[in-house]
């Protein structure tokens, strides 16, 4: 037998095995992102393991559990005014000024 074919085999067995291994952490992470509670305790529990909080974070990235963010582009011009914004956005500026008002005011 080649020795490629023979890397390519045991490669395929490795990446079963991580996948059968994984399987189980997979489909936990799923589980608790559905459910607001769990994630908001599993959140602060894992808050206390910075670096296992980011693997964790980073693997349910790989397996497309969770979307990455996206990085913003610091190429992008900037608005010179609330006109230059769709209705929508405009709509949603207002309501976020108001609300940063209101909160400078009460302090």
């Amino acid at each position: 037998m080649p020795k490629r074919a023979l890397q390519n085999k045991s490669g395929g067995v490795a990446a079963k095995i991580l996948q059968l291994i994984f399987w189980p952490l997979k489909k936990l992470l799923a589980y608790t992102l559905e459910s607001p509670a769990l994630l908001q305790h599993g959140t602060h529990l894992l808050s206390q393991f910075p670096p296992l909080f980011n693997w964790l974070v980073g693997f349910a990235q790989a397996h497309g559990i969770i979307m990455a963010a996206e990085i913003p582009d610091p190429n992008i011009d900037q608005i010179q005014s609330t006109s230059e914004l769709s209705p929508e956005a405009r709509i949603l500026f207002e309501s976020l000024k108001t609300a940063f008002q209101g909160r400078t005011e009460k302090n």
